[in-house]
């Protein structure tokens, strides 16, 4: 029964990152709470398919726009006519990735946590690439301003507290 359990909850849980992988999609803002659970009864299996390529996607989208933000920053002190239009653009952008980031890392952090033992156990060479892009991505999370104002718009509209994510909450 827990295998067959393992490989429901893997399937689902695949069909719907593949679904949603850069389409916008509410389901995204909220499964972290009901997923949860599905996380706990996986298997090694989710790390190459679909965390690692899920979390060099998010990367590669955080680092050009990041690029992107930088590029446009002189321009935007120049240019008065087109920066709102840009800015709004840039906002758009970094709030859909805040969004997929919010959907992802909890998710992440729970299966990191319930593997990271068999990881280092093993020395699993693409548990330290999960780890490497994390830690990318959070560089440029702190350095990006409108990365800051949109995961605060993010919190705020979705009602979150961040910290709860995290936490088991159930006893």
């Amino acid at each position: 029964a827990v295998v067959s359990t393992q490989s429901t909850g893997k399937q689902w849980y695949q069909r719907r990152v593949q679904v949603s992988s850069g389409i916008n999609a509410e389901w995204m803002s909220r499964i972290t709470m009901i997923s949860t659970q599905i996380i706990i009864n996986t298997s090694e299996e989710l790390l190459k398919d679909p965390y690692l390529p899920l979390m060099e996607k998010i990367r590669t989208t955080v680092t050009k726009m990041f690029e992107k933000e930088e590029n446009c920053r002189g321009y935007l002190k120049a240019a008065a006519d087109d920066a709102s239009q840009i800015e709004g653009e840039i906002q758009e952008e970094w709030n859909l990735i805040a969004r997929d980031i919010y959907a992802f890392y909890p998710l992440m952090i729970k299966y990191v946590d319930l593997q990271r033992t068999h990881w280092i156990r093993n020395n699993v060479e693409d548990a330290e690439h999960i780890y490497n892009s994390a830690g990318e991505i959070f560089n440029i999370m702190k350095q990006s301003t409108y990365f800051k104002r949109e995961e605060l718009n993010f919190i705020s509209t979705m009602s979150w507290k961040p910290h709860v994510l995290c936490v088991d909450t159930t006893d």
